[in-house]
């Protein structure tokens, strides 16, 4: 019994012991885990504390080097500080100079020198300023309207002047003048000028300025903004205003006097001018008298030379026509013989008979002889200026006349010669001899003017025009130059070669249609043809 107890016994102690001995493997095992999981993690922990080693020496190397480049930056630095400071003390020593030199200036001048600072207020005014009455002393730290006149003060004063030139441009020229300035070079104030009130002035004490009655001077200002030079910021920054004033009260009243002057000068030149204005006028109411009879006595003059011409001309014609005349008269008792003559045969000739046709022509013809001759009669017909030889004649008659005197040419030069008559165009009341003349220069001047023309027509048309006839001659040939156009009724004047023209022609026959009381007037054009136009009244005029 003993033994079965005890051989449970083992057998229990034995299953501890497996029991324990696996709990032991299992334990084993976990520890070599975690071992090996702690050399794991001491690795890591290493190589992490030899990383962050070497990371630290680095900062610490770059530390030295910008502990370094910083301590040479320092002594750099304050190198520059140390030549800053000798320089500063070069500049102030050179400015407490300048200041000396400037105020040693201000004292000698006789202008006011003055300076003022950012608020317009005295920091500097020269002994000059005792002219006026005033101490230096007394004006340190007032402000400069203090010795102007306050009505002066509003045209002058910054903080006045410049909100009313607000948006405005200006320019150089036109920039406000101000007192307190605070521009430099062209903008700075020049020849300001206004008034100065003068302070308990004895104008018996030597260098003592003489006011006007009521107490003041007229100055002359001239000044400047003053800059300095920030060190830090390299900026200029205004500090105050520097200016000259000048006392230009004599020069005033010298302007003053030159003014009165110059208006009494003024006034006795008006009154000098209006005397020689008044003999001026006269002069040349003088002369324009003169100058109406010089161009009286040059129009006589020239009316007289046209009369000579005219005079020369007519006698000239008056010769030709007692040749005319003589011969026209010799030649007319043949021709009546010879008329009569061929009028007795036609009377006898039966009109079957061959020779009646010739005797026909050979009678016609002699009456074209008869007429040329009456023509040749009725021009060289010479009148007496006394006489008042006016007959009803017809246009149209009178330049048949001058076509059978010219035929000859017309028909040599085969010029195509056409006439128009308006119904209803009256006789009018002329001397036939010489408005015949007048359509035969007409008519001559365009034959002359179709030579070496290739269309040759001369064109009449006659027409009534209120009161008047006109009459038109108008050519194909080659026209007259712009230039020549208004000259062509001149005295002597012609565009013909030298022996084809007297230049008296259209000259005469103007004369004899004003005298007619007519008009005749010329248009032409170059390579184009001329065109005359008559005008001559129905009934004479008286």
């Amino acid at each position: 019994m003993k033994r079965t107890n005890l051989k449970q016994e083992l057998e229990q102690t034995q299953e501890t012991i497996c029991g324990l001995k696996e709990e032991l493997d299992a334990t084993h095992d976990e520890f070599q885990k975690s071992n090996s999981e702690l050399l794991q993690l001491t690795s890591e922990l290493e190589d992490r504390v030899a990383e962050r080693t070497r990371a630290l020496r680095e900062s610490q190397e770059t530390l030295k080097k910008h502990r370094h480049h910083l301590q040479e930056l320092v002594r750099e630095r304050t190198a520059e500080l140390r030549n800053l400071n000798e320089e500063l003390k070069g500049r102030l020593s050179e400015l407490r100079a300048s200041e000396e030199r400037f105020r040693s200036l201000g004292v000698t001048i006789p202008d006011v020198v003055y300076r003022t600072d950012t608020n317009g207020e005295f920091t500097f005014i020269n002994d000059a300023v005792r002219r006026l009455g005033y101490a230096p002393k007394e004006l340190i730290g007032t402000h400069f309207n203090e010795m102007i006149l306050p009505a002066d003060v509003e045209e002058v004063s910054r903080s006045i002047v410049l909100p009313k030139y607000a948006g405005r441009l200006t320019g150089d020229d036109s920039a406000p003048k101000l007192f307190d300035e605070r521009r430099t070079g062209k903008r700075r104030t020049r020849d300001l000028e206004l008034r100065v009130a003068v302070k308990d002035c004895n104008p018996l004490k030597h260098g003592f300025v003489d006011p006007f009655d009521n107490g003041f001077i007229v100055v002359e200002i001239n000044s400047s903004g003053m800059y300095e030079v920030n060190l830090n910021t390299k900026a200029e920054v205004f500090v105050g205003t520097i200016g000259v004033i000048r006392d230009i009260s004599d020069r005033k009243e010298m302007e003053e006097d030159l003014r009165k002057a110059r208006d009494n000068l003024e006034m006795k030149v008006k009154r000098r001018t209006a005397e020689l204005q008044s003999t001026n006028e006269a002069l040349n109411a003088e002369v324009s008298k003169r100058t109406r009879i010089q161009e009286r006595l040059e129009k006589a003059l020239d009316e007289l030379k046209q009369s000579h011409a005219q005079l020369i001309e007519a006698e000239k014609m008056g010769a030709l026509g007692t040749l005319t005349a003589g011969m026209a008269h010799e030649l007319n008792n043949p021709m009546m013989g010879m008329l009569n003559f061929i009028q007795y045969c036609l009377k006898h000739t039966s009109e079957d008979d061959k020779r009646h046709t010739v005797l026909r022509d050979a009678e016609r013809e002699t009456n074209r002889c008869i007429d040329i001759v009456r023509n040749l009669l009725t021009f060289s017909r010479i009148e007496q200026e006394d006489e008042e030889v006016y007959v009803k004649e017809s246009c149209a008659v009178i330049f048949d006349r001058v076509f059978q005197l010219l035929s000859y040419r017309i028909d040599k030069d085969s010029v195509s010669i056409t006439q128009h008559v308006a119904e209803g165009t009256s006789e009018i009341s002329v001397k036939a001899s010489n408005m015949q003349q007048v359509f035969l220069n007409l008519i001559s001047n365009a034959l002359d003017a179709l030579n070496g023309i290739r269309k040759k027509e001369i064109d009449v048309d006659i027409c009534p025009e209120g009161e008047f006839v006109r009459v038109t001659v108008a050519d194909s040939g080659c026209g007259i130059a712009p230039e020549n156009v208004p000259k062509i009724f001149d005295p002597f004047f012609t565009t013909k070669r030298p022996g084809k023209g007297t230049g008296l022609g259209l000259s005469v026959s103007q004369s004899i249609v004003n005298a007619q009381g007519g008009e005749i007037t010329c248009v032409s054009e170059v390579g184009v043809g001329t065109k005359f136009k008559v005008l001559l009244p129905i009934e004479r005029k008286t």
